[in-house]
């Protein structure tokens, strides 16, 4: 049976690379295509991998003598929605140290300020101080999982779930992720995934984590079983039909409404915080596990974390968020600033 090729995105690599342009010391100028789009914005996540390449390089150009060459924390505030065009990135020195440097990162775009970042540098492979292991573990604990079992996708406690591309899809951004989804229910304020890149020619690296910390399944549908595609028993059916089409050769067409997100509210981000906790191999990684929980869901308002682990089960970055939850016909129709 002849079937049709699937879309693929625009390169991710070529988003944190080629898309970002030194204009002069300390400025950027940032090509937002619309393939990163979430709905009608561009996805703050991949913003802030751009702000994380661009200050790694700002800073080890112009202070080499310090050898801080890593990010290690980003505070996110966000003011107004960024869309597909253009975007301006300052960097300024707000303290240079002798172990550890902050920066100042603002985008702006059409003239008016959009995010707002306080960047940390230091060096991750020279941090001399006292280290312990403590007791910390997630609860509940995660759910055993094989990365080759994974790979092959027969994991009987995992079903592989991806999101078709389109250039004009809703959720279009959420294509660049593989994501595995466990069988067993979870409590409601999780979403435990296994990650991988849709593309096998790419690997995770530490630049990505920021795109990466923004782009967990939504808590939210979790509350709303019988009204949203996102939720975890909705990715799990959506997961056991693209496994079934896979098993018999079938590639459907792809189309915007495959994309869509059918849920009565969505959330964004007003404040980030990200910790980068652990350096990705210098080749990059093709596995990670991600939790994201809600803490607190009250007024309009979620409160959430993102907790980013390598195949070891080891803590490579973690995310605060705060989230106004918005309704998507507005978020679909809105310009307004959050």
């Amino acid at each position: 049976m002849e079937t049709s090729k699937p879309m693929t995105p625009p390169s991710l690599y070529e988003a944190l690379s080629v898309n970002i342009k030194c204009t002069q010391k300390g400025e950027y100028e940032l090509l937002l295509p619309s393939s990163f789009c979430f709905g009608p914005r561009i996805f703050g996540g991949l913003v802030m991998s751009m702000v994380h390449q661009a200050t790694e390089s700002y800073f080890t150009e112009n202070h080499p003598k310090f050898n801080q060459p890593h990010v290690i924390s980003m505070q996110w505030q966000f003011f107004r929605q960024v869309y597909p065009s253009t975007a301006k990135l300052a960097i300024h020195d707000i303290h240079i140290g002798k172990s550890g440097s902050l920066l100042q990162a603002t985008i702006s775009q059409d003239g008016h300020a959009c995010m707002m970042s306080l960047v940390n540098m230091a060096n991750l492979q020279v941090s001399p101080g006292l280290t312990f292991k403590t007791d910390w573990k997630l609860d509940p604990p995660t759910i055993e999982a094989s990365i080759s079992s994974l790979a092959a996708d027969c994991d009987p406690r995992w079903i592989s779930y991806q999101t078709p591309y389109h250039p004009e899809s809703f959720r279009r951004v959420q294509s660049y992720v593989k994501f595995y989804v466990p069988y067993e229910q979870q409590q409601s304020h999780i979403r435990d995934h296994w990650i991988t890149p849709a593309d096998p020619g790419v690997t995770f690296t530490t630049e990505m984590l920021g795109f990466l910390l923004d782009l967990s399944l939504p808590i939210i549908d979790n509350y709303l079983p019988g009204e949203s595609t996102g939720g975890q028993i909705a990715c799990i059916a959506l997961g056991l039909e693209q496994k079934k089409d896979r098993e018999a050769g079938i590639t459907e067409v792809i189309d915007p409404s495959s994309g869509a997100f059918e849920s009565p509210a969505v959330y964004l981000s007003l404040s980030t915080t990200i910790e980068i906790k652990k350096l990705m191999p210098a080749r990059g990684a093709k596995w990670l596990f991600m939790r994201a929980y809600a803490k607190q869901i009250k007024d309009g308002r979620m409160s959430m974390e993102v907790v980013v682990f390598d195949e070891s089960l080891d803590l490579v970055a973690l995310s605060q968020q705060l989230c106004p939850i918005m309704e998507l016909s507005r978020m679909k129709t809105s310009k307004e600033s959050l």
